[in-house]
């Protein structure tokens, strides 16, 4: 086959084909007019939808497992519930209500020590009451006992504890029972019917035949902390003592801030102000405060640090009682200090 025949076969085939797109092309504009599908608008559209008819099938609901199991549960073979069950009757347990008795009906406090530099070092002799019901172990003998700070009562009245010991208010109880009050017992007082006779100093005893009292010499105690007695009364201690007679400039310039004072009125030096005192040293352990004035010491006006000082030293051999007169915000007290025999 040469290249003329190719060229031939070639050119056939093309008219062939062009021939029948030319054919397709008539026919289908002859029938387009029969096979185009006719649109509709959306009120048409709406209408047919309205009017479609949906068949109707079975009614389904979903039910709840839980009640479907309950249900089944609860019900008997015969379709009947059960009768309900009888709850058991809970008997709810009391708690042990503790006695409210007063401590002051349980015990008797004979003596207090209150340690005015150290308060949880104070301590108590106290002897339970027969209505307590606590023994010593002998039969009808009632506990003798000494009570310190953050000490419990014998049982059965261990709910109660000490919380402090002072001479002011005696053995202060707290209780477990947060909402009950704090409760006090103070010292037991005592009468006596007979007379005790005092007699000052180097006067001759009073012989009083018959009578027994009890003799109480003051070289027994001689504390070494000062000791408050009562309010604005103190036993000097002898270890204060003898610090203050070794370092007492020492313990003015640490302890105290103090000044000459002026009286107001007249504009005179009046006293000494103790501006401010140190809390927990000696001097607030022996009744200093901030904002004292000291007015005098045993009578004698003062009115400067080096003065009272000069008084006390001069005269040291002639009192064992000490009375400073102390003036606070319009206020006036007198301190009372008693020296240990001997000192």
């Amino acid at each position: 086959m040469n290249i003329n025949t190719l060229k031939g076969l070639t050119w056939l085939v093309s008219a062939g084909l062009a021939a029948g797109l030319v054919f397709y092309v008539y026919d289908f504009t002859q029938r387009r007019e029969s096979i185009n599908t006719p649109r509709i608008s959306q009120e048409q559209a709406r209408e047919v939808f309205d009017g479609a008819k949906i068949p109707e099938g079975p009614k389904t609901t979903i039910n709840n497992s839980k009640q479907v199991e309950r249900a089944f549960l609860e019900l008997n073979w015969k379709g009947e519930r059960p009768p309900k069950p009888v709850e058991p009757k809970v008997t709810q347990t009391q708690p042990t209500k503790v006695p409210e008795t007063p401590v002051k009906d349980l015990l008797t406090v004979y003596m207090v020590m209150e340690d005015t530099l150290y308060p949880d070092q104070g301590r108590a002799s106290v002897q339970y009451k027969p209505a307590a019901k606590v023994n010593n172990g002998a039969k009808g003998a009632t506990l003798l006992e000494e009570l310190r700070v953050g000490d419990r009562l014998a049982k059965p009245h261990e709910y109660a504890k000490v919380k402090s010991i002072t001479v002011e208010r005696g053995i202060t109880f707290v209780f477990d029972d947060e909402a009950r009050s704090e409760e006090d017992v103070q010292v037991e007082e005592y009468d006596y019917e007979k007379f005790i006779h005092v007699v000052g100093i180097g006067q001759a005893p009073i012989t009083a035949p018959g009578i027994t009292v009890p003799r109480l010499s003051r070289e027994a105690w001689r504390p070494e902390r000062t000791t408050r007695t009562k309010e604005n009364n103190y036993v000097i201690g002898t270890e204060d003592a003898r610090v203050f007679a070794e370092d007492y400039g020492g313990i003015l310039a640490r302890e105290v801030r103090h000044a000459r004072h002026r009286d107001p009125k007249t504009g005179k030096y009046d006293g000494i102000e103790l501006k401010h005192v140190e809390p927990g040293g000696r001097l607030a352990a022996h009744g200093a405060q901030s904002g004292d004035v000291i007015k005098s010491i045993n009578g004698h006006p003062v009115t400067s640090t080096s003065e009272a000082i000069t008084f006390v030293k001069n005269h040291q051999d002639e009192y064992t009682t000490w009375e400073v007169v102390v003036e606070n915000k319009g206020k006036t007290r007198t301190i009372v200090y008693e020296s240990p025999s001997g000192e």
